[in-house]
């Protein structure tokens, strides 16, 4: 979809602005709003560019102070422990890929392999010293995602530890909704 200014001659085209461009949008919009309101440009970097500055090494301290210090890394992602700890538990840890993606689908393949190599020592270490483990994934600000670099949570368990992940209302389909519900998800994957 183009979208031409009246004001100018030019056509800008927003369907699928490149991801330098994407960053550059909001680095700029961070800068115009930061001039205006610097609480709210501090809240957009946060969200926007907190674990890229922890990658990069730019960074090596929270916002709030708290050191950033990582637990595991490779050559394409690292593990630290977040400051967001559930207080009937001892720790959560968060896996990022150095590079900035907004969600887990945009990461290429290699890279999400990398991280999950991560979530899965943390997650062997919290099965050996806890009852078990989450592994917790947040795509969009609809299904919890605060901070726009996508990135994996790694939560340790214990019987009633009043950690809620799963905190929707569970329902029970027929068969025949079932059927639809699969068949319009399999039409949906086909089109990809």
């Amino acid at each position: 979809m183009k979208q031409t200014t009246s004001t100018t001659s030019t056509t800008h085209t927003r369907k699928n602005p490149s991801r330098e461009q994407a960053e550059q949008h909001i680095a700029d919009t961070i800068a115009y709003v930061e001039d205006t309101v610097p609480q709210v440009a501090d809240s957009l970097r946060h969200r926007h560019f907190l674990f890229r500055e922890f990658a990069v090494g730019d960074r090596d301290h929270h916002i709030n102070g708290s050191p950033f210090k990582p637990l595991l890394e490779n050559d394409e992602a690292l593990a630290f422990l977040i400051l967001d700890i559930p207080e009937t538990l001892d720790n959560h840890a968060l896996v990022i890929p150095r590079d900035k993606y907004q969600h887990i689908h945009n990461i290429p393949m290699a890279t999400k392999h990398a991280m999950f190599k991560l979530a899965d020592r943390l997650g062997s270490v919290f099965a050996d010293e806890h009852a078990g483990y989450n592994i917790v994934v947040n795509n969009g600000g609809a299904a919890g995602q605060h901070i726009f670099h996508a990135h994996i949570h790694v939560i340790p368990r214990e019987p009633a530890d009043n950690v809620d992940v799963e905190h929707w209302d569970h329902t029970t389909v027929n068969e025949d909704e079932h059927q639809r519900r699969r068949t319009s998800l399999i039409e949906s994957l086909n089109k990809q």
